[in-house]
């Protein structure tokens, strides 16, 4: 038996915190906010208000993939890198990194949260344009 990603719509939380801003705009650019929100389990204001007053120190905007990683990495996370051998988001290797616990997906240009072969995010990430799964650079874990 094959076990496939599933998914999970959510905000992380967005539309609590700043409830105007999901009525005027449904595509934000928040994926790092979004995922870190999620799979940390931290309030998405807390993450936002974060992520700004770092990416103020060091000179990026919020959804910059170093103010992220240097978020996580203060946090405790690790980075798993694949290099030139990316792994498909259905992949075993990510599945079982997503057992029982958070883990974040750096795709082509997304973070994506995942517990239990599940995404947890706002549209179907999992897969690319051509509906294949996408592949994955980067995995941040606990």
């Amino acid at each position: 038996m094959s076990l496939k990603i599933q998914w999970t719509i959510t905000d992380g939380g967005r539309k609590d915190a700043f409830p105007e801003s999901v009525k005027k705009q449904k595509q934000i650019g928040d994926c790092v906010i979004r995922a870190t929100a999620i799979a940390t389990e931290t309030p998405y204001k807390e993450v936002w208000q974060t992520l700004f007053t770092k990416a103020l120190s060091m000179g990026f905007f919020p959804n910059n993939d170093n103010v992220c990683k240097a978020h996580l990495m203060d946090q405790g996370w690790k980075e798993l890198k694949f290099g030139k051998k990316l792994i498909r988001m259905d992949d075993k290797k990510i599945r079982d990194l997503s057992k029982d616990k958070w883990i974040i997906c750096y795709t082509r240009s997304h973070w994506v949260a995942m517990k239990d072969s599940t995404i947890y995010d706002t549209w179907q990430s999992s897969l690319n344009s051509m509906d294949a799964y996408s592949r994955v650079f980067r995995v941040y874990y606990k």
